[in-house]
């Protein structure tokens, strides 16, 4: 294709009067839409499918589910972590993001949140289907290094792009100043019915009768009370670039672009909020253990830099003390390579560090943390860790590993791409 391209391109100059440096090679991007009544068509329990892209991860007694990013959620009997089993796949296009209660599992599709039946693994059903709770946000995607040009024209209030198509083209050069695209990288005590656990980048989590779900900006809170009846109670806004939710007692951490935000939810149909801590722009989930939060801050293009007019922060690790809640600080911070979610049992410090693998720390002293083993073999996302064991997803499936002794791990299973 590229030899194909340099033809192309050496043919127009021949043909032109025109300077070569005056044409260059960019992308065109052409939208995959479907409507809202398309999508919620699509929705479907089936039969056991391949992961393709890896999304978040969530546990639940012996279910693991595995999100497959805007495609689903895949079903594992994960009583045997040595060797989980596949039993079905929800096709729920737009789905980020998971959270159970009891046998219920409530599930996000793009403008829709949904409630599915598990307690019959046999016959999963969709029992519930709230419309229009969550804001829609084109998605676009990922600048590059060449200019690039969206194709608007199949796009109308109606639409829901679910892709892109990407070709390119030579074209005279033009000014591309006003053709910036701005990209969004929208990229867990409960009551009388047990929840499961889900990941340090998890945007739901229930708290006694109430569903907390994080959009771009806002924390809404659904009463699930009835769980076949979910109401929203109230939407509150949290920050421009809210990203990820933690419930340490009666205490929510949202981690965010621009910091960490603390509320109390020990009244959970009304959060109030009670602290900050601000940071330089760049994803941030956190997770926190006794008086310690861990915040991960990773640079980058979608993170910190989003119009590419300005450098890439180095990425790291923030430790703060939030023994005074209502005054968090820093306690020390550490160079990562590009950190995603992060987790901790006992003195261990997970981090998944993205291309430099799953790193583990012994943490007894926040100011000199010590590196204990360092797993390279696959591209890492998040963890959970468990009393029993290890779960990990990363870009090439999910890893699940068995504790050695206090500082090493060995791996018992994979599902890979």
């Amino acid at each position: 294709m590229n030899r194909f391209l340099s033809l192309v391109f050496l043919f127009l100059i021949a043909c032109s009067t025109d300077n070569k440096d005056d044409f260059e090679v960019y992308e065109l991007f052409s939208p995959i839409v479907m409507t809202m009544d398309e999508v919620r068509a699509s929705v479907a329990v089936q039969e056991p499918q391949e992961i393709q892209v890896t999304g978040k991860i969530y546990v639940k007694d012996n279910l693991l589910l595995v999100g497959d990013e805007k495609r689903g959620i895949h079903i594992f009997d994960n009583s045997q972590p040595a060797s989980p089993i596949k039993l079905s796949f929800l096709a729920i296009p737009g789905n980020h993001d998971m959270e159970m209660r009891g046998n219920y599992l409530y599930a996000d599709s793009y403008k829709d949140l949904l409630v599915f039946d598990l307690s019959d693994l046999t016959n999963v059903d969709l029992l519930k289907r709230e419309q229009e709770v969550f804001p829609y946000t084109i998605e676009y995607p990922e600048p590059g290094d060449l200019p690039q040009e969206i194709q608007w024209d199949s796009i109308d209030s109606n639409s829901i792009v679910v892709g892109w198509m990407r070709s390119k083209e030579i074209r005279k050069k033009k000014d591309y100043e006003d053709d910036l695209i701005f990209v969004d990288a929208v990229a867990d005590s409960a009551g009388s019915e047990s929840t499961g656990q889900g990941g340090s980048l998890a945007r739901f989590k229930i708290v006694s009768h109430y569903l907390y779900a994080l959009d771009a900006s806002n924390l809404k809170v659904f009463n699930i009370s009835e769980p076949l009846n979910p109401l929203k109670v109230s939407d509150k806004y949290v920050t421009w670039a809210a990203e990820t939710l933690f419930l340490r007692a009666n205490h929510l951490f949202v981690g965010s672009r621009d910091g960490v935000y603390i509320y109390d939810v020990s009244v959970p149909q009304n959060p109030e909020y009670i602290s900050e801590f601000t940071h330089a722009t760049m994803c941030d989930p956190v997770v926190v253990d006794e008086n310690t939060a861990y915040v991960t801050l990773r640079g980058g293009n979608l993170c910190n830099n989003p119009w590419g007019d300005g450098p890439s922060l180095n990425s790291r690790l923030d430790i703060l003390d939030v023994s005074d809640i209502e005054n968090p600080m820093l306690i020390a911070n550490y160079t990562l390579e590009n950190p995603y979610g992060l987790g901790v049992k006992g003195d261990l410090l997970f981090i998944c560090d993205g291309t430099a693998g799953l790193k583990i720390y012994n943490k007894s002293n926040a100011k000199s943390l010590q590196l204990l083993s360092t797993h390279t073999q696959m591209e890492a996302y998040d963890v959970i860790p468990l009393d029993s064991h290890l779960i990990l997803i990363a870009k090439e499936g999910v890893f699940q590993f068995e504790y050695e002794d206090e500082n090493k791990i060995s791996l018992i299973s994979k599902l890979v791409l």
